[in-house]
């Protein structure tokens, strides 16, 4: 039995990445800066009379912020067209460290305590919730992904993607993508809230749970947006049975909407980071080798 690797910050401090020693200002992440969220990375057709009718959004992994991204958010605003918007949210805890039910965070999770966990990172939730352990989480709502969605949009005035008043995002022109837990918490929004555009899921429908399926049964069951709008993108040697049985609970449909890619052994240390975070992909010359795979991720379904 493997041992599930319990962050993305883990894994990329494991391999030589440093997530304490970056010089680069958070004004030079952007040119939207700062929201009352964080910093934001965005590339794209992200102009305030933008017409297109859809628009992507992406959630990093755990520990990660929009900056560890740039790539994959520079290339598919270049290869789709789309205005792309990366944003940050609350991520520094994985649900394996909350909502554990023993000493070791890859064991048995509670699963209220997982449902009221990604509602949380998901939306935000009033007051705190209560960890397993007896430790607090408190999501302000501008750190929650749907939140940190809507003050992109209002700082880009890209108006076309919010109600007449500004008050809440027109999900149904959104294309919800994220990587390990942000893909988590983006399968979670489009399952349980709101009736998506579409979802694209890097290295997602894990939590850290060693064979056991990453939802209670209701999130499956409620599908909000239609499972031929998800798709799916993952490492052969990331967990790949796990991801399966996840995505063949969601109802994914099983071949033109799910792609797993093998680049051993360029990949075979870090495999759940190789296939979109910055300086950990293979190259095909200049360019990252999985350029395709990021632009299928977000093209409409045939």
């Amino acid at each position: 039995m493997r041992t599930m690797v319990a962050t993305s910050a883990f894994l990329l401090a494991a391999c030589g990445g440093n997530l304490e020693d970056d010089s680069r200002e958070d004004s030079e992440l952007s040119p939207l800066g700062l929201t009352p969220g964080g910093a934001v990375y965005h590339a794209g057709h992200c102009v305030p009379e933008d017409d297109r009718g859809r628009l992507v959004t992406f959630a990093p992994g755990t520990g990660l912020t929009p900056d560890y991204y740039r790539e994959f958010v520079e290339h598919l605003g270049d290869r789709t067209g789309l205005c792309v918007i990366a944003v940050p949210y609350e991520n520094a805890q994985l649900a394996a460290e909350c909502c554990t039910t023993t000493d070791s965070p890859s064991g048995p999770q509670e699963p209220e305590c997982l449902v009221r966990l990604l509602s949380a990172k998901a939306a935000a939730a009033p007051g705190s919730m209560a960890c397993t352990d007896g430790g607090l989480l408190s999501v302000p709502p501008a750190r929650s992904v749907e939140g940190a969605i809507r003050e992109a949009l209002r700082h880009l005035a890209m108006r076309a993607y919010l109600t007449d008043d500004g008050s809440e995002v027109r999900w149904d022109r959104v294309v919800l993508t994220g990587h390990s837990q942000g893909a988590q918490i983006s399968m979670f929004i489009a399952l349980t809230r709101h009736r998506a555009a579409g979802v694209g899921s890097v290295a997602g429908g894990v939590l850290g749970i060693e064979g056991e399926r990453a939802y209670p049964g209701f999130v499956y069951e409620a599908r909000v947006t239609d499972p031929a709008l998800f798709k799916a993108f993952h490492h052969l040697d990331d967990y790949d049975d796990i991801r399966r049985d996840v995505y063949d609970a969601i109802g994914i449909p099983p071949v033109q909407n799910r792609t797993t890619v093998d680049s051993s052994p360029a990949c075979a240390e870090y495999s759940h980071l190789c296939v979109i975070v910055d300086g950990f992909m293979p190259e095909d010359g200049a360019a990252p080798r999985f350029l395709d795979d990021w632009a299928w991720l977000v093209s409409p379904p045939s």
